[in-house]
């Protein structure tokens, strides 16, 4: 079943009303990255995954792990945090194939979306991203993974919420043309 929903992803590529859609809501997620609540250094709440997440479940995972990519690399042209490393846009591209894998084509439920943000959480965040940072700034993975986890662990039942709301939303109002 996961190898079916790549081969439909990858043929959602043929088509310029995806491309269209895809391009539309990846600015979108440009531009709400700049808009992020920081209540303080170790917590950031933002919406810029809220649009790659409607693109993995119109799209799959395909086009998703595409446009993901591509909105990591755009975001650090417009604006350069640091030295490009490529290991935070394999995350990106992770992210968006977790989102294709687990929204695509499927009834939307809250089990369905709290497992979809565990495996960003576990994978992506706590795992990949623990892992570039360590590798970045030479700090040991257990020194700054206790952080990592309290923080991620803070955002988990906000991001839950965020995204079972944006999917259920769209999945009610969106038509497939």
């Amino acid at each position: 079943q996961m190898g079916e929903r790549f081969q439909m992803s990858r043929k959602e590529l043929k088509r310029v009303s995806v491309l269209t859609t895809t391009a539309l809501l990846m600015g979108l997620s440009i531009i709400l990255s700049y808009f992020t609540i920081v209540p303080n250094e170790f917590i950031k709440i933002g919406f810029s995954s809220l649009p790659i997440a409607v693109i993995g479940m119109l799209f799959g995972p395909v086009v998703c792990g595409l446009a993901n990519g591509l909105v990591d690399i755009i975001q650090y042209l417009i604006k350069p945090t640091g030295p490009y490393f490529p290991g935070f846009t394999f995350n990106s591209i992770v992210a968006g194939v977790i989102y294709g894998l687990c929204l695509y084509r499927v009834k939307l439920s809250w089990i369905r979306v709290i497992v979809t943000r565990l495996l960003i959480t576990v994978v992506v965040n706590l795992s990949l991203a623990t892992l570039w940072i360590s590798t970045l700034y030479g700090q040991a993975i257990m020194v700054i993974l206790p952080m990592r986890i309290i923080k991620n662990a803070v955002m988990f039942p906000i991001e839950v919420v965020m995204l079972y709301t944006i999917v259920y939303f769209v999945q009610k109002h969106y038509k497939k043309r």
